[in-house]
């Protein structure tokens, strides 16, 4: 019986900790961020990337509805499903990431554009900022 002591004491913290998981109360592991990564200096502080657009979204869908949060200086279908927005303002940008935007019902994953990762399928035609904007302000405002 001392035998099974010792083994029932390494055993104990474990499934506490595991019941209590389960519960959703215990320590746990610590959960990962599943969303994008925070901008970083690569941002132009004026375009966001859009995901999951519906299939038939046209330029005047999503214009109609990115300008609620500021005006909206330029579009681009970078594929499908998937947009480029450019704002005149990094207020309406940074108003663009952190709100909740649909359109035809569907929610838009809307990110910060990071030239690195999202290549623009045809550049002429959405050109890079001349001057990036500063966005930190527009973040504290």
């Amino acid at each position: 019986l001392d035998r099974w002591v010792v083994v029932l004491d390494e055993l104990l913290e474990v499934e506490v900790e595991s019941a209590l998981t389960a519960l959703g109360l215990g320590l746990g592991y610590p959960s990962r961020y599943q969303g994008p990564d925070p901008p970083s200096d690569l941002w132009d502080g004026l375009t966001v990337h859009i995901r999951k657009a519906p299939p038939r979204t046209g330029h005047k869908d999503v214009v109609t509805c990115m300008q609620r949060c500021g005006p909206v200086t330029a579009t681009f279908a970078n594929g499908k499903a998937s947009w480029l927005v450019r704002f005149e303002t990094p207020e309406a940008a940074v108003k663009a990431l952190t709100s909740h935007r649909r359109i035809s019902g569907m929610k838009l994953f809307v990110e910060w554009f990071n030239p690195e990762v999202i290549q623009v399928r045809d550049p002429t035609k959405f050109p890079e900022v001349e001057e990036k904007a500063d966005w930190r302000p527009a973040v504290r405002a």
